[in-house]
């Protein structure tokens, strides 16, 4: 056994080697998505890694005057999400800038928020 870069003494064989360390509680969240109806980036999803379970705390999208938009609370991560796909009240939005603010729990109890932009394109 050796110690690998984080510090534990595995062998190098073992699947967990320089694996421990890296911070598996991260998002990806796109900054553009194109509801169009074509099958691909359809919807504003956000990704997290497939190992770790999380839930989505809130899911808030704003127009730039910060009305909301849509909203997802208390859901867990899983192919049932139903993502925004770029429609208020059953109507197309504009193509433009939106703000989204999104906080996800981990299956370890941490908490993460994240916020930003994320451009509709049709």
């Amino acid at each position: 056994a050796v110690l690998d870069n984080c510090g534990v003494c595995l062998e190098t064989s073992d699947p967990n080697f320089d694996e421990t360390c890296i911070d598996k509680n991260l998002a990806y969240i796109p900054n553009a998505f194109s509801p169009n109806y074509d099958g691909i980036n359809d919807k504003f999803q956000i990704f997290k890694h497939p190992e770790i379970d999380a839930q989505l705390k809130s899911y808030l999208i704003f127009n730039r005057w910060g009305s909301l938009m849509y909203e997802l609370k208390e859901v867990a991560f899983g192919p049932d999400i139903e993502w925004w796909d770029g429609s208020f009240k059953g109507e197309n939005v504009q193509v433009g800038v939106y703000v989204y603010s999104v906080e996800i729990e981990f299956q370890d109890g941490s908490i993460k928020k994240y916020g930003g932009e994320v451009t509709v394109l049709r």
